[in-house]
């Protein structure tokens, strides 16, 4: 396999591997967020 394919492989995987970082951080900042709201209006 020549370099260019597995760079170009490897910056692939790179940005679904940020895409899904993100996708995870921005699920789990809802998730806090649902949890606060929902402490607060029980308080």
């Amino acid at each position: 396999m020549p370099i260019l394919e597995m760079d170009e492989i490897k910056i692939m995987a790179l940005d679904e591997y940020k895409k899904h970082d993100l996708l995870y951080h921005l699920s789990y900042r809802l998730l806090l967020f649902e949890f606060s709201e929902k402490g607060r209006k029980t308080n």
